[in-house]
């Protein structure tokens, strides 16, 4: 897997946190793996549509990514004042070890009273996962 990115965690039933799975995932042949919404309060195990592009453009955009070097451990999203939210994975393994982060409360209705280079940084991280949805 190139890329990922996934939510899980929070106030949600032990049968939900079983089930949870990622809502993208990039693989370096080219494949796209992005999740079907399922009708609400329904937990049915994650449907996936299958596309396929470039492994050029995989490659490309795990590149950049890389080089950013927003996904990395040391970078700081901050911590929202808010209890039982979910935090989002997102990870990214091109060349080397792999670098994953997990943003807490990742919605920009809980960035408010984040400091501005927080903020900034979750912008950020929003743009490379926009990003990868639209490869």
């Amino acid at each position: 897997m190139a890329f990922m990115v996934m939510s899980s965690g929070g106030m949600a039933p032990a049968v939900y946190q079983a089930l949870a799975s990622p809502s993208l995932a990039i693989y370096g042949d080219g494949r796209v793996l992005t999740a079907v919404e399922s009708p609400a309060l329904q937990l049915i195990p994650t449907r996936y549509e299958v596309a396929r592009i470039d492994p050029a453009a995989v490659a490309s955009f795990v590149a950049d990514v890389e080089a950013d070097g927003l996904i990395n451990s040391g970078t700081d999203f901050g911590t929202p004042r808010v209890t039982d939210l979910p935090s989002t994975t997102v990870m990214v393994y091109g060349r080397g070890d792999g670098q994953r982060v997990n943003p807490y409360a990742f919605d920009e209705r809980f960035d408010a009273r984040l400091t501005p280079e927080q903020r900034s940084a979750r912008v950020a991280l929003r743009t490379i996962m926009s990003r990868a949805a639209a490869l």
